[in-house]
C-alpha cells in the first residue's frame, strides 16, 4: 500500500514536471512567434528614422550641396510611396526595377501631366537611392540590404539623352559685354548708385570669367578670402565641402580694387553683399547685362565657367590645372563635358592635315 502511494506521488510530480515544461516550450514557440511576425511587419520606425539619419549623413559628413539633399529627399520618398506597404528594408530587386520603370513611364502626381521624368532626374534619383543603399549597408549585416545595394551600384550611370548643350558665349560677345560695362562706368548721365551697382557687376563677371567658379562659390565669398597680392581667392564652400584656391588675372584685380574701394568693406564681409541661399540675384543682373550688351539671352553664370574652361584650353593651358582651378576632381569632366570647339577653332588645329 505504502509502495503505491509512493508511486502515485512520483507519477504525479513527473506529470507535473512534464506539464511544467510543455508550458516552457508553449512560451518558447510563442515567443519565437511573435518575433517572426514581427520582423515580418514593416519597422515603421525604423523607415522613419534611417532617412534622418542619412539626411545627417548626407549634410554634415558628405557636406553635399542642399539642392542635391532635397533631390535625394525626394528620390527616397517617392520610392517609399511606391513600395508601400513593403519598407526600404524588405524591398526587393524588382521593386527597384519596377520603380525605375514608374519613373520613367508612370505619372508621379496629380498635378504633373507629363508622365514621367527626364532621363537627367532619373539619373539623379538614382544616385539618390544608390547612396542610400550604400549607406544602409554599411548599417547593417542583412544580405538583402547588401544585396540591393550591389544591385543598385551595378546600374549604368544613366546621361542626358537629347538634352540642350549649354550655352556657351563667344569671345566676341565676351568683348561686347566688357564695352557695356566700361561704358556704362563712364557715361555722365549714369547716376552714382548705377554705377556702383555696374561697378560690382563688371568685378562679378571678371570673376567669373577669369577664375571659372560655380555661382554658389562666388556668392560665399568674404574679402578676407582675396589675396591680391598672390592674386588668389580663397573657396571654402566649393561643391562637395571642399576648398582650394583659384587665381585670379589683372583686368579682374584692378575692378576689385575699385570695388572694395568704392564700398570700404570689412574683411568679414560678403564680397559681392549677395545673398548666399538665393541663385535669382546674379541670374537677375546676367539677365540684364546680356540684354543691354545685346548677346545670347540664354547665357546663365554656368556659361561662363564653360566659357573659362574653353578658353583656357583652347589658349593650350594644362588639363589638369584647369580642373585643380575649378575644382574637378575627375580630368574626364574636365576633358569630355566642359570643352566646347567651334568650328573656326577645329578648322586652325587641323589645318595641314592630310588624311
Amino acid at each position: 500500500m505504502r509502495q503505491t502511494t509512493e508511486t502515485t506521488n512520483n507519477s504525479q510530480r513527473d506529470l507535473g514536471n512534464i506539464l511544467e515544461r510543455a508550458k516552457e516550450i508553449l512560451g518558447e514557440l510563442e515567443t519565437t512567434r511573435e518575433m517572426q511576425l514581427k520582423e515580418s511587419l514593416p519597422d515603421k520606425k525604423n523607415d522613419e528614422e534611417l532617412p534622418k539619419e542619412f539626411e545627417r549623413f548626407l549634410r554634415y559628413d558628405r557636406q553635399l550641396a542642399e539642392s542635391t539633399i532635397t533631390s535625394y529627399k525626394l528620390a527616397l520618398r517617392f520610392l517609399s510611396d511606391f513600395i508601400k506597404p513593403k519598407t526600404f528594408e524588405n524591398i526587393s530587386q524588382e521593386d527597384i526595377s519596377s520603380f525605375l520603370v514608374f519613373l520613367k513611364e508612370g505619372k508621379i502626381n496629380k498635378q504633373n501631366k507629363q508622365k514621367g521624368l527626364a532621363i537627367g532626374s532619373i539619373a539623379l534619383m538614382v544616385n539618390g537611392l544608390r547612396t542610400f543603399y550604400k549607406f544602409f549597408a554599411f548599417k547593417t549585416e542583412k544580405k538583402e540590404i547588401q544585396s540591393i545595394s550591389f544591385f543598385l551600384s551595378n546600374i549604368i550611370r544613366a546621361k542626358k539623352i537629347n538634352s540642350k548643350p549649354i550655352e556657351v558665349p563667344t569671345p566676341e560677345e565676351i568683348k561686347k559685354l566688357r564695352q557695356t560695362l566700361k561704358a556704362y562706368l563712364k557715361c555722365p548721365a549714369v547716376s552714382n548708385t548705377q554705377k556702383l551697382l555696374t561697378l560690382r557687376t563688371s568685378a562679378i563677371m571678371e570673376m567669373f570669367l577669369q577664375t571659372g567658379c560655380r555661382a554658389s562659390e562666388l556668392k560665399g565669398l568674404q574679402v578676407k578670402d582675396v589675396d591680391f597680392e598672390k592674386q588668389t581667392i580663397f573657396i571654402k564652400n566649393a561643391k562637395g565641402g571642399r576648398q582650394r584656391i583659384s587665381i585670379f588675372g589683372d583686368s579682374a584685380k584692378k575692378v576689385l580694387i575699385r570695388w572694395l574701394k568704392e564700398k570700404n568693406l570689412q574683411p568679414e564681409d560678403n564680397l559681392f553683399g549677395l545673398r548666399s541661399k538665393v541663385n535669382s540675384d546674379i541670374a537677375q543682373i546676367i539677365k540684364l547685362w546680356t540684354k543691354k550688351a545685346q548677346i545670347n539671352p540664354k547665357l546663365h553664370a554656368h556659361s561662363f565657367r564653360h566659357y573659362y574652361i574653353t578658353e583656357s584650353q583652347r589658349q593650350g593651358a594644362d588639363l589638369q590645372a584647369i580642373a585643380d582651378q575649378v575644382g574637378h576632381r575627375d580630368l574626364n569632366v574636365t576633358r569630355n563635358t566642359y570643352t566646347h570647339f567651334d568650328g573656326h577653332f577645329l578648322t586652325q588645329r587641323l589645318k595641314g592635315v592630310e588624311i
